[in-house]
């Protein structure tokens, strides 16, 4: 089942160059730093239309550099408070804990960018890997559904352990114990192998770092 919401454009679509001078970077990081966090480094919680006024290149840049993926907004808060209703939920995979803190429940990563040599591979790619602060509790996805037993579990930009060279989650086990909703982008997961599963999909305005917005996409699974 595909649900649809009408697009919106959004500026820069177009591949980010990386090759920016450093001090140009800085100043980007600088400046989107005050617009994006609060004096804990935590994700402010803005509307679609604030990042309508933000130039896409500029932002691509400074989630690579933050370790960023999906960024909160008040119509996806909004949206995944009305679909979790008052189910108990997680969220696994949850890097920073952004989405979980805004959402007001538990954030769970097994840390597996700070693994050296998946860390190695982040660096060599000039970007930051998620490094998730302390209210994001490390456990691995089937470790925090079987210590929470949540009735839906929420998952962005995760990678499965097909995808991933040391680790990753096993999205079938989640999706066995509760239902599941992902965020992500098809050009991104197109690989991931639920999408044999039957499932739900939702398409609507939401920002990731992505090179091409338009494909972002919420995928649901129902138990």
């Amino acid at each position: 089942m595909i649900h649809w919401w009408p697009q919106r454009s959004q500026r820069g679509i177009f591949e980010a160059n990386f090759n920016v001078f450093a001090e140009k970077v800085l100043e980007i990081l600088n400046e989107l730093d005050q617009k994006l966090l609060d004096e804990s480094g935590d994700m402010l919680l803005h509307p679609i239309a604030f990042y309508d006024e933000l130039d896409r290149t500029e932002l691509r840049i400074w989630c690579s550099h933050r370790g960023r993926y999906t960024l909160p907004t008040v119509e996806l808060v909004a949206w995944l408070r009305e679909v979790i209703g008052r189910r108990t939920c997680i969220e696994i995979a949850a890097g920073k804990g952004d989405l979980a803190r805004h959402l007001g429940i538990k954030a769970t990563d097994s840390y597996m960018q700070e693994i050296p040599l998946i860390k190695g591979i982040y660096e060599k790619a000039r970007q930051a890997t998620t490094n998730p602060p302390a209210d994001v509790e490390r456990l691995e996805a089937s470790e925090a559904i079987a210590k929470y037993r949540p009735q839906v579990v929420l998952g962005s930009w995760v990678s499965g352990q097909s995808l991933a060279t040391v680790a990753g989650v096993d999205e079938e086990y989640v999706v066995s114990h509760s239902d599941y909703i992902h965020i992500g982008n098809r050009g991104t997961h197109e690989q991931k192998s639920l999408r044999e599963m039957p499932h739900e999909e939702y398409v609507f305005p939401f920002i990731t770092r992505a090179k091409n917005p338009n494909e972002n996409v919420i995928w649901v699974w129902r138990k």
